[in-house]
């Protein structure tokens, strides 16, 4: 083996190796000595300023926001009713204002907005049977639904949108959708409600081909709840990609414009569109590295941007033929254009020798850091501690 040879094969075992991969570096770090930080973080826009929940689930619950400069307190918003689950954290455009939106006692859904500057408490909203955070016409929106039921089985959903800077409606809509989850006008099968309950996909019946003696494809729609107009309508041309993305990777995330998920053979990562293309992720770490069941992935609140993470398997099958575990790491990226995955930060996980299962954890985005929760063990909300990184 001449010496060129050599440093090549050294320079793939670096590649492949992830022990030698730096951490993204912290910034500020948070232990609690009582209760714990719940799962809803958030930065504000210029991240200027960063959000998180601390809680024991009984004698105090408070949403925490400090300075990014100095990492200083800022404000301490203390919520009297213990009983209630914090399902999300946002700012307000001008980060004069915070949303917290949570699940109450029942299981319905309500929304906290404050005035940061007074710490004061603006409004409680709800019940609701769903609160959303939205874009809607350039700002901020919370969308509120309501959804009855008749005798029948018909469904009836009433939503309101109200603007976050104001608290004044932006726009109402209502929508029944028969038993048979079809609409009568326009005419179409409601296949899913996107996120913000504003817009739902439909499909149609294909028309019938007296030429071709044969029945088209269904057509796709988007329909707008607030116009009442159709704003997007495709007949699908791969009908296996449509049939896979619509029928199993689908259902579970009609909340989200785009997403992403693993095949089913493990060896791909699918990335599906707002008007459902499949397509393949690609990243810069090879795909044999990660484990396969660790993905996580997440829209901003305004659905302009997609996150997600996957972790190293310490066992992964390099490793094992180097005789040698890998330090199990979290590797966070943002999806592009193409789709292309770009690094955003990685943070070592902490796993230690013996620990037969992944260290569990959670994250939030900003523009230029990121928060990762390291989740408490053998329960299913909230962490023992909370450290921001700058993004890499």
């Amino acid at each position: 083996m001449n010496v060129k040879t050599s440093a090549l094969l050294v320079a793939a075992v670096l590649l492949l190796s992830t022990a030698a991969a730096a951490e993204s570096k912290k910034a500020w770090t948070f232990k609690p000595d009582k209760g714990f930080v719940d799962d809803p973080m958030a930065f504000d826009a210029k991240d200027a300023h960063f959000a998180y929940v601390h809680t024991d689930m009984a004698s105090f619950l408070k949403v925490v926001v400090i300075k990014t400069a100095g990492f200083k307190p800022h404000k301490e918003l203390a919520i009297k009713d213990t009983n209630i689950k914090p399902l999300q954290v946002l700012f307000t455009d001008d980060s004069k204002r915070l949303v917290l939106i949570f699940k109450d006692a029942r299981g319905t859904r309500g929304a906290m907005v404050w005035d940061l500057g007074k710490g004061k408490l603006l409004k409680r909203l709800g019940p609701y049977d769903r609160v959303e955070s939205v874009r809607h016409k350039g700002a901020q929106c919370l969308s509120l639904t309501r959804i009855r039921q008749d005798r029948r089985g018909n469904k009836h959903h009433t939503v309101e949108v109200l603007r976050t800077a104001n608290l004044k409606r932006a726009g109402r809509a209502r929508l029944t959708v028969q038993a048979g989850g079809t609409l009568k006008r326009p005419q179409m099968r409601v296949r899913y409600f996107e996120r913000g309950h504003l817009t739902l996909i439909g499909t149609r019946q294909g028309k019938y081909d007296k030429k071709r003696d044969i029945r088209l494809p269904d057509v796709a729609i988007r329909y707008d709840l607030l116009t009442k107009k159709e704003t997007w309508k495709y007949t699908p041309q791969k009908l296996m990609d449509w049939s896979l993305t619509m029928n199993t990777l689908r259902p579970s995330n009609r909340r989200s414009f785009r997403f992403l998920a693993v095949s089913d053979d493990l060896k791909k990562l699918y990335y599906v569109d707002r008007n459902n293309a499949l397509n393949t992720a690609t990243l810069p770490v090879k795909w044999v590295l990660y484990e396969h069941t660790s993905l996580k992935h997440a829209e901003t609140w305004d659905g302009e941007k997609l996150y997600f993470s996957m972790t190293i398997d310490p066992v992964n099958k390099p490793a094992v033929k180097r005789k040698k575990a890998d330090i199990e790491r979290v590797d966070l990226y943002r999806l592009d254009a193409g789709p292309k995955a770009t690094p955003v930060g990685k943070v070592i996980t902490g796993r230690k020798r013996g620990e037969t299962t992944a260290r569990r954890f959670t994250w939030q985005v900003g523009q230029g850091y990121f928060s990762y929760l390291y989740k408490l063990k053998g329960f299913g909300r909230g962490g023992s501690r909370v450290t921001i990184f700058k993004m890499d």
